[in-house]
């Protein structure tokens, strides 16, 4: 069940550290969009799994919510630069992972403030799993936008690209 939720880590949702920050131009009254991005790393340590009626040891079920963090490296994949923490629900379980729906919000925290995401998604053998920033705070105070998060291929592949859009 690990590499479901480590797919998840949709959840969710994205930031990186101002070297890894490449910021658009906008107009001189509006502030400009910037596109963050950069690698995420799953720290299987710190996985949580609580389920729910019905229990099971080895296979999840609606209701049943996985709790993880990431590591949040710069664009290069070289230095840590921040954190992912999720949570995610399952709607809908199967037996494999494959074709389960799930819930899930999470926050980033990065060394200049936090971007917070949500998204609801199906998952599949390769996700790509879009989401959306639903605030922030520090730099990131008021965020709207939104974002992407690709798992590499590979079974046990514990490497994500994630880019966020940050509307103006």
């Amino acid at each position: 069940m690990r590499h479901i939720p480590t797919l998840i880590g949709a959840g969710l949702v994205a930031a990186a550290t101002a070297s890894a920050i490449a910021v658009g131009v906008g107009g001189a009254q509006a502030p400009a969009d910037q596109t963050l991005t950069f690698v995420e790393r799953t720290v299987p340590a710190a996985d949580v799994f609580a389920d729910v009626p019905p229990l099971s040891k080895t296979l999840a079920s609606g209701g049943d919510t996985y709790l993880f963090r990431n590591d949040v490296l710069g664009a290069t994949g070289a230095a840590k630069v921040g954190s992912h923490e999720a949570r995610c629900t399952y709607l809908k379980a199967t037996p494999r992972g494959i074709g389960s729906r799930l819930i899930c919000d999470g926050v980033y925290t990065l060394q200049d403030g936090t971007i917070a995401a949500t998204t609801a998604f199906t998952f599949t053998q390769h996700p790509k799993i879009d989401f959306v920033v639903t605030g922030g705070s520090g730099a990131y105070e008021g965020a709207q936008g939104s974002g992407t998060l690709t798992y590499r291929p590979g079974k046990n592949n514990p490497l994500a690209d994630t880019t966020i859009h940050l509307l103006p």
